[in-house]
């Protein structure tokens, strides 16, 4: 009886040992398509560069002021997210954005062109800008940023505005050489320096569509400027192209 119970378990023993590793094997083959980790997109909290590229869209504008194909804008910042759970994550944002508004030239209509029509005429602003957002997210993704929806709102602080036009002398009432001339204003009186608004972005991993819309206008009263009235509005709307880093 002994020899049979040595046996028996001598068998036991050999053919559980393969059934617990293959056991092991799997669960250490699991991939989760949302699992934790302690880097990467999918954390609890994640940092992240970016830069945007975008065009400002004619909209809503009067004739008197206007502005043109070639309005742009560029940004470069920083994003923090908080992972609520699997399809929720809350953050903020800050960044540097320059914007540059190519004006309509008529001497009749432009507001800001002195009753002259210029080669051109461009108002550029240096803006720090701070928002809050929302994500939700789409689909599994695993640790990466997938497929998501941002929206919020934002608040900047025009840190220095100037207009600059470039025009060319006429000689008959110069009685010089015709000569291109490139002059520029700072510390615009008529300029706000606050700006806020909501913005809305759709990304795939590191690629987003953005656009944002401005709720605050751009110029503010002034008593030299317009006769004393308020400045139309230049556009509030801007599209355009961002990665992330």
């Amino acid at each position: 009886m002994n020899v049979k119970c040595a046996l028996w378990v001598t068998l036991m023993l050999f053919s559980n040992g393969p059934l617990f590793a293959q056991t092991h094997g799997y669960f250490e083959s699991v991939d989760s398509t949302d699992f934790e980790t302690n880097d990467g997109p999918n954390t609890a909290f994640y940092q992240q560069g970016f830069f945007s590229y975008g065009q400002h869209i004619p909209f809503d504008e009067t004739d008197s002021l206007q502005t043109q194909f070639g309005s742009f804008f560029v940004e470069y910042g920083t994003r923090l997210k908080w992972k609520v759970n699997n399809w929720f994550a809350v953050g903020g944002e800050l960044s540097y954005q320059f914007h540059s508004y190519k004006i309509k030239q008529d001497s009749l209509k432009n507001l800001l062109g002195l009753g002259h029509s210029n080669e051109s005429q461009r108002l550029k602003r240096h803006i720090l800008n701070s928002g809050l957002y929302m994500r939700i997210n789409f689909g599994q993704r695993g640790n990466h940023l997938g497929r998501y929806l941002d929206l919020g709102g934002f608040g900047s602080w025009a840190i220095g505005s100037r207009l600059t036009l470039k025009r060319t002398d006429d000689p008959a009432a110069q009685n010089l050489a015709s000569e291109e001339q490139i002059v520029t204003f700072r510390k615009l009186n008529f300029t706000a320096p606050l700006e806020y608004g909501v913005h809305a972005r759709i990304g795939i991993n590191k690629v987003i569509l953005w656009g944002r819309y401005r709720f605050s206008d751009l110029f503010k009263q002034h008593d030299e400027i317009n006769n004393g009235n308020q400045l139309p509005n230049l556009t509030t709307l801007s599209v355009g192209l961002q990665v992330v880093f």
